[in-house]
């Protein structure tokens, strides 16, 4: 009952903004937005240096959501088998394994400080959102 007095109450206070906007805040937003259509956008191509740097920089977040997903799996699965009270649930686990894989991603790997953080991240996003 708790949670839904909290969630009901924050998500009002997130909706009052929304309702108090007038004119003149637009006007702030269509100086940043300005969609000019005359105008073709202002891109600009990258060198071959940058392109080498940013080449294989997904890499550190594809370990750490390996080990987020190896961590959920583990956890889920062992707190299933030696805890009688809990049963196992499809939609459980995808939330549990889910959760702890994204929060492993959010953690890239390129040291093994890196893979400790996102194997207890991991490991304690499993605990809290199952």
């Amino acid at each position: 009952m708790k949670k839904v007095i909290v969630a009901t109450l924050l998500s009002g206070a997130i909706s009052v903004p929304a309702f108090a906007s007038n004119g003149k805040d637009l006007a702030d937003a269509n100086l940043i937005f300005n969609m000019n259509n005359g105008q073709p956008p202002e891109l600009a191509v990258l060198s071959p240096e940058e392109m080498k740097q940013t080449e294989g920089a997904w890499i550190p977040n594809a370990i750490g959501g390996g080990i987020g997903f190896i961590t959920g799996n583990y956890t889920y699965l062992t707190n299933s088998a030696f805890d009688r009270k809990v049963t196992w649930s499809w939609s459980s686990y995808a939330r549990t394994v889910g959760t702890s894989t994204v929060v492993g991603a959010i953690n890239p790997v390129s040291s093994i400080r890196g893979a400790a953080i996102a194997v207890g991240s991991s490991f304690v996003s499993t605990w809290q959102f199952r």
